[in-house]
């Protein structure tokens, strides 16, 4: 379970984390369109995991304006408003990433032959 401050404070906006974080694999950078990672250190990991991903690999941040940190901080040993700050830079980041989905999608379709259908998980976004 993630940690218990993260909980809590994720639950007072109305989420409930029930997972748990893990190391991103081979198969992860492989199989999935679009890896998001929440720091620079993040991405050169990924890269050492996998050197020629199939998934595109993009900073949280990408998708906040320059008012952001670079990087999501990590709150482990830190003052509870860095719980809420990785969650506002996460909930901000969303609506971006959902975009930039939206538009990965059309550009599919858009060089595809006609009758192109995205993945069947990603149908939902369109």
């Amino acid at each position: 379970m993630p940690d218990y401050r993260m909980r809590w404070e994720a639950f007072r906006r109305g989420y409930i984390l029930k997972s748990r974080s893990r190391q991103l694999g081979f198969r992860d950078m492989k199989y999935n369109d679009l890896v998001v990672a929440m720091s620079h250190k993040h991405i050169r990991d990924a890269l050492v995991v996998n050197r020629r991903p199939n998934s595109e690999i993009c900073l949280l941040t990408t998708f906040l304006d320059s008012s952001w940190p670079d990087d999501v901080p990590d709150p482990i040993h830190r003052s509870p408003g860095t719980y809420r700050l990785v969650l506002d830079m996460i909930e901000n980041a969303c609506e971006g990433i959902l975009e930039h989905c939206r538009q990965r999608i059309h550009e599919l379709e858009s060089s595809q032959r006609p009758g192109f259908r995205p993945h069947r998980n990603l149908e939902h976004v369109i």
